[in-house]
């Protein structure tokens, strides 16, 4: 007997590229929907599926830490649901098959897995480390030793401000003194963070691992260093850059860039992603800011590994340095390759039914 489940889709928060915004997010029913009717893939640079076998550690992470987290919770939500509705709270990775699971940055040796009860974090053989209690909103990977947290508490959260962050080290206690309105990954001893002004608008700088300023926090927009140099901006009133450009590990501006709406990336491949303030909209700009490549399209990303995400109309693809596409506007949301893979949401007519009904079937 086929019993048919109609679910009303609510929450939001898989981050992908999509039509509208680098960071759409969306819930659990819908992407539960794309899954069970294949719409989502992993896909190589050329755009061919990568084999089911090169992503599958992935389920072995989440059935072991449904044995060992000795969480009832999640194994009632593992029996009644399967392991997609324990892990409910998405997180689309570069490798397609861990984001059914909430599992971030899967190259990572430790890792969080979300779950919409709380975040555990476990080590890529599926060893169970700890879990972080549902009074953190948001948590990082591990980068040289340590992970932010983003802190909830009164006042803060969805709807509010953002959280407070800290950093912890691999037993969960506080690593790095203090906390801050922003805290991104490590790289090379030093992560972007950030504090509140005087009117209480956040700035970016970066610290080193004793809390220290060492790139005082006077960003609007900051990225990590490439090449010796760090995109940065700070902006106006209305959002548009002031000065806008490439920083040295002193803090100040080497190169400026004129007519920036926003600077988008550091040097990715060598290339800085620029979205500017008149025609052409995008730019690719090299470490000198000199303009290397304009694609014409309605949304731009950065390049990862040698592919930049595109976006026309509602259907995004993949472009290479040249501009050349690689990979045809085919797809209704992506993420940027990491790593050889990418994940993508094929388009078609169930997806946009589910989109426009905010509904969807599973047949048991």
């Amino acid at each position: 007997m086929t019993i048919r489940k109609r679910i009303t889709i609510a929450g939001m928060s898989l981050g992908l590229l999509a039509a509208g915004g680098f960071a759409v997010y969306y819930g659990f029913p819908l992407l539960a929907q794309a899954h069970f009717r294949g719409l989502y893939q992993t896909i190589g640079p050329d755009g061919a599926p990568v084999p089911e076998s090169e992503v599958a550690w992935v389920r072995d992470v989440a059935d072991t830490l449904v044995e060992t987290a000795n969480d009832p919770w999640l194994r009632d939500a593992e029996r009644n649901y399967g392991l997609l509705g324990a892990f409910n709270h998405l997180r689309m990775s570069s490798a397609g098959v861990a984001g059914v699971f909430g599992i971030q940055a899967p190259n990572a040796e430790v890792f969080p897995v979300q779950t919409n009860r709380a975040t555990y974090y476990v080590k890529k053989n599926g060893e169970f480390l700890f879990r972080v209690d549902p009074g953190y909103a948001i948590a990082s990977p591990y980068s040289e030793g340590v992970a932010a947290m983003g802190i909830l508490g009164p006042g803060r959260g969805p709807g509010n401000s953002s959280p407070l962050f800290e950093y912890v080290d691999i037993n969960g206690d506080n690593a790095v003194p203090g906390n801050y309105a922003e805290a991104r990954p490590f790289k090379n001893g030093l992560a972007i963070a950030g504090k509140l002004d005087e009117k209480g608008k956040k700035r970016l700088g970066m610290i080193d691992k004793s809390g220290n300023w060492v790139i005082e926090a006077k960003f609007n927009a900051l990225f990590a260093f490439l090449d010796g140099l760090a995109a940065a901006q700070i902006s106006r009133a209305d959002g548009s850059a002031e000065v806008a450009g490439f920083i040295d590990k002193t803090g100040e501006f080497v190169v400026t860039i004129d007519k920036v709406q926003q600077m988008e990336s550091s040097l990715h491949d060598g290339l800085a992603l620029v979205w500017r303030t008149e025609a052409p909209e995008y730019v690719f700009v090299n470490r000198e800011g000199q303009t290397m490549l304009a694609p014409e399209y309605d949304q731009v990303e950065p390049f990862f590994e040698g592919r930049a995400a595109v976006l026309k109309g509602e259907a995004w693809g993949y472009i290479d340095r040249q501009g050349t596409p690689i990979i045809p506007p085919q797809y209704r949301m992506v993420t940027p390759f990491e790593n050889g893979m990418a994940a993508v949401l094929r388009n078609s007519p169930a997806l946009r039914a589910m989109e426009r009904t905010h509904e969807f079937v599973i047949e048991d």
